[in-house]
C-alpha cells in the first residue's frame, strides 16, 4: 500500500487478483501432481486469466500488439511518464525505436521541448504528432491538484510541470512582473534542464519500483553588506514541493511508515521551501502592487535563504543509523543515472543523468547586482543494454571524461 501511494498502481495482475482466480479453478489445496486432471485446470487457469487485465506498458521485449497478461509476485508500476515514452515510439510512431526526456517534458507543456523537437525533424513525423496530441488530451488534468492526493509520483511531476511549462516563459501570463530575461532563449533552456534533471532524479530514485517502457520490436556581495536575497520567482513550484512533502509525510504517517527520525529533515525543508515561497511571491508582483493581501517573509525565512547550503545540507544528511545502512560512497555524490528505455531491435537503452553542478549568473531587477548559483547538468544518451550503468560507473565516466555533451545547456554554457 505504501509502493501504491508513493508511485502508483502495479501495472501487472497482482498477487490478490490472481489469488482469487487460482482458488476458483485449483480450490484450497493445489493439485500434489501432473496429473491430466492437473494439466486441465492449469488449461482453464490459463484461459481464463487471459481475460483479465492486460499491463498498459510493455515490460519486456514483445512483438505483439496487446501486451500478454503478467502474473507478478511484485509486480513493477504504472507510471504515466513510461506510458508518454511508450506511446511515441515504435508500432506507435513506426521506426522510431529511441524515445527522449524532451517527449514526456513537451507531453508536459514545455514549450522549449517542442522546438527542439521541431529542430531534430521529430515533429516531422505525422504519427509522431498525433501520439504527442492524444498523450496531452489524455494527460490534461491528470497533473493539478489532485496529483497530491493520488501518488508521490505524480505530484512530482506536477512540479517539474509547472517549471517547464510555466506560461511567463513565453510571455502568456497576466497578474505577474517578471525579468526581461526570462523569456531569454537561454533561461527557456535552463528552466527544461531543470526539469529534465529532476526527472532523472525521480526515474532514478524509483528505478527498482516503475516499469520501464520498450520498443516493440520490428558575482560576490559588497563588503559589509547583507547579501541580496533573490530567488528563482516561480512560487507555484515551491507549492507544489511545499504540498509534495507534506502528502508523503502524511500518507506514510498513517500508514505506519513514516520514519520520525528524518521529521526534522522534513520540518526543515518546508521551512527553506516556504521561505522561497514567500520571497518570490514579492519579487513577482506587479508595479505598484504593495502585496498587502500576502504574507511577508520573516527575518529567519531571509536568515534561512541566506544560508540555503547550510539548510539544504541539513534536509539531506540522513540520521547516523540510516546513513549507515542505506548510503554509499556514490550517494554522496550528485551524479547519478538510470535506463528508461529498452530498444532491443539496436540492443540499447536510453541512459538520463545528472552530471556535476554547471552555474548561471542573471541581474536582479531594479539593483546592479547579480545572483550566481548551482544548476543541474542533464544528459541523455544511447548505451549497450547489456552494460546498463550504475551510479558509480557513470561517476568515473565523469571523472575520466568520457561523458557524451550535455543534453540541453552545452549550446549555452561557456
Amino acid at each position: 500500500e505504501p509502493t501504491a501511494y508513493l508511485v502508483g498502481p502495479a501495472d501487472d495482475l497482482t498477487p490478490p487478483e490472481y489469488a482469487a482466480l487460482s482458488r476458483e479453478i485449483f480450490g484450497d489445496t493445489l493439485p500434489g501432481g501432473w496429473t491430466e486432471a492437473a494439466q486441465a485446470q492449469t488449461d482453464r487457469f490459463i484461459a481464463a486469466a487471459i481475460k483479465l487485465r492486460a499491463p498498459k506498458i510493455v515490460g519486456t521485449d514483445q512483438t505483439r500488439a496487446t501486451p500478454p497478461v503478467s502474473l507478478r509476485l511484485m509486480g513493477q508500476r504504472f507510471t504515466a511518464d513510461s506510458d508518454m515514452l511508450q506511446q511515441l515510439v515504435q508500432p506507435h510512431v513506426p521506426n522510431r525505436t529511441m524515445p527522449s526526456g524532451l517527449d514526456v517534458m513537451a507531453v508536459l507543456g514545455s514549450a522549449y521541448a517542442e522546438e527542439l523537437l521541431q529542430e531534430r525533424g521529430t515533429l516531422d513525423n505525422a504519427q509522431y504528432r498525433e501520439q504527442l496530441d492524444k498523450l496531452r488530451a489524455t494527460y490534461a488534468d491528470r497533473f493539478d491538484e489532485r496529483a497530491w492526493e493520488r501518488t508521490a509520483y505524480d505530484a512530482w511531476l506536477t512540479a517539474i510541470k509547472s517549471l517547464v511549462s510555466d506560461p511567463a516563459l513565453t510571455g502568456e501570463v497576466a497578474g505577474r512582473t517578471m525579468p526581461a530575461w526570462w523569456q531569454d532563449t537561454a533561461w527557456q533552456a535552463k528552466q527544461l534542464n531543470a526539469g529534465l534533471g529532476s526527472w532523472a532524479e525521480l526515474r532514478h530514485d524509483t528505478i527498482l519500483y516503475v516499469k520501464q517502457s520498450y520498443s516493440v520490436r520490428s558575482s560576490a556581495p559588497h563588503q559589509g553588506a547583507e547579501p541580496v536575497v533573490y530567488v528563482e520567482p516561480v512560487p507555484e513550484v515551491y507549492g507544489h514541493i511545499i504540498r509534495l512533502v507534506s502528502a508523503v509525510r502524511e500518507n506514510l504517517t498513517a500508514r505506519g511508515m513514516f520514519p520520525e527520525e528524518m521529521a526534522p529533515n522534513y520540518d526543515e525543508f518546508t521551512r527553506l521551501l516556504r521561505a522561497a515561497l514567500l520571497v518570490s511571491t514579492q519579487q513577482t508582483l506587479p508595479p505598484g502592487d504593495a502585496g498587502e493581501q500576502y504574507e511577508k517573509p520573516t527575518a529567519d525565512d531571509l536568515r534561512r535563504l541566506r544560508n540555503i547550503a547550510s539548510s539544504l545540507k541539513m534536509v539531506e544528511t540522513l540520521p547516523p543509523a540510516l546513513r549507515e545502512a542505506l548510503a554509499g560512497k556514490a550517494d554522496a555524490r550528485m551524479a547519478l543515472i538510470a535506463d528508461v528505455h529498452t530498444d532491443p531491435m539496436s540492443g540499447q537503452v536510453l541512459e538520463v543523468g545528472v552530471g556535476r553542478v554547471a552555474a548561471v549568473v542573471v541581474p536582479v531587477p531594479g539593483t546592479e547586482v547579480q545572483a550566481y548559483g548551482p544548476i543541474f547538468t542533464y544528459y541523455e544518451f544511447p548505451h549497450p543494454m547489456g552494460d546498463r550503468l550504475t551510479d558509480e560507473a557513470w561517476q568515473e565516466m565523469l571523472t575520466r571524461g568520457q561523458a557524451p555533451a550535455m543534453f540541453i545547456l552545452q549550446r549555452f554554457l561557456r
